[in-house]
């Protein structure tokens, strides 16, 4: 999906449109597997939890190439964003439970999901103009900042004790 966001300016139209369709429905299997894994399967490692912020990603990114693929927010625009955000919601309210997690490099996969989804808010505000996505966009800038911040730290803490990857 990140295909379109990239070739819109260099590549044929029919060509981002068959990359977009088809992390469409990579995506769609990806979280059917992902879902699947969590509901029937033993719980995951701790180290891998932070991963479940890896759902964020394509609904946003997925956003991102829609809107660079056909110009304009329409129904399918709001949908992906409203998975996005909802997904966001889910993983905020379990925010807590990570924090209690011990700190892995895994961690840093709370990045890239979080700054797609903070991208696909202002892109949502630039599209539609809703002041009420600026606020959002805001929230979530400051929040992807404090976690920049607090990732960074930590890698370093643990890096200073050498016990940044060691076997377990």
């Amino acid at each position: 999906m990140v295909v379109p966001i990239i070739g819109v300016n260099h590549v044929s139209s029919d060509i981002l449109w068959m990359y977009y369709s088809i992390g469409v429905l990579f995506s769609i299997i990806y979280f059917t597997i992902f879902i699947y894994r969590v509901f029937f399967h033993p719980s995951i490692s701790t180290k891998l939890l932070p991963t479940f912020f890896i759902l964020l990603a394509p609904p946003s990114i997925g956003l991102l190439s829609y809107i660079k693929l056909g110009g304009q927010v329409d129904a399918f625009a709001y949908i992906l964003y409203g998975i996005a955000f909802f997904i966001g919601l889910l993983l905020i309210f379990q925010f807590k439970q990570f924090l209690k997690l011990p700190f892995f490099l895994s961690w840093w996969a709370f990045l890239f999901p979080t700054a797609a989804v903070t991208i696909a808010t202002i892109l949502m505000y630039n599209e539609t103009g809703h002041i009420y996505y600026k606020w959002i966009f805001n929230v979530q800038t400051i929040g992807l900042v404090l976690l920049i911040f607090y990732l960074t730290w930590k890698t370093l803490q643990l890096s200073v004790m050498r016990s940044l990857c060691v076997k377990e």
